[in-house]
């Protein structure tokens, strides 16, 4: 894969008006399934899934406008709250969108790195949190229950790092919608640099037996209509 970019860049690129920093979005393989794909098979998660429709539109709109007015012209951040209670894949669809915004050509490598707001406080919290900034380069940063971050010291490196960051890493802020927005109250500066509020609905009783019988599926296992009606009740 890289042999190829490299031929291109070597001979024939340098022909033509062209940026060499800017690094190859390689096409797929048709028959793998896109990650944008495995966000729409999700069972549920309508009102998530035209939100994040609606960011990744928005971005295509800011990229037109940077096009236009030139490098000067500051893009707004991709960065978001996931809000929502355990248990409503508020992390499975933050790893899928990482691979969408790699695939779309908003980030460069689609990885992604989790912690807990925790982990990101107390002793040595601003070298933790430009760690996992760091390891996070090119991706999503998803950092769970991110009101446990209680120190003014760590809010204001995590600050700093989103906006210095702010093209390199995607952070997606997680946690219950109550305690997430109390968190924002807080640190005015965390609000502005979050301009995407994803909320996560519980699951219906039918969401999640469909949900249970595709885990069942995926395991090779079988139950009787009574079994499933049980498990609906």
């Amino acid at each position: 894969e890289k042999f190829e970019s490299w031929c291109l860049n070597k001979n024939v690129l340098q022909a033509y008006d062209y940026d060499l920093s800017e690094e190859f979005i390689l096409d797929r393989d048709e028959n793998v399934e896109s990650s944008y794909e495995k966000l729409q098979q999700l069972i549920g998660l309508d009102l998530v899934k035209k939100q994040i429709d609606t960011i990744l539109a928005a971005d295509i709109v800011e990229k037109e406008r940077k096009k236009r007015k030139g490098k000067s012209y500051k893009s707004s951040s991709m960065h978001m709250i996931f809000g929502g209670n355990p248990g409503t894949a508020k992390t499975t669809v933050a790893k899928i969108f990482g691979g969408i915004a790699k695939e779309k050509g908003i980030l460069k490598s689609g990885s992604f790195v989790e912690c807990g707001g925790m982990d990101l406080d107390g002793m040595a919290c601003a070298y933790k949190i430009r760690k996992a900034f760091q390891a996070a380069q090119g991706g999503v940063l998803f950092i769970d229950e991110a009101y446990s971050i209680k120190s003014d010291t760590a809010a204001t490196v995590l600050i700093q790092e989103m906006e210095n960051q702010r093209d390199n890493v995607i952070v997606i802020l997680a946690g219950y919608n109550e305690r997430m927005q109390e968190f924002l109250e807080i640190n005015e500066g965390m609000k502005s640099r979050v301009p995407h509020w994803i909320e996560f609905p519980d699951y219906s009783a039918d969401e999640l037996t469909d949900i249970l019988k595709l885990m069942m599926s995926d395991r090779g296992f079988d139950a009787t209509d009574d079994a499933i009606k049980e498990a609906h009740y």
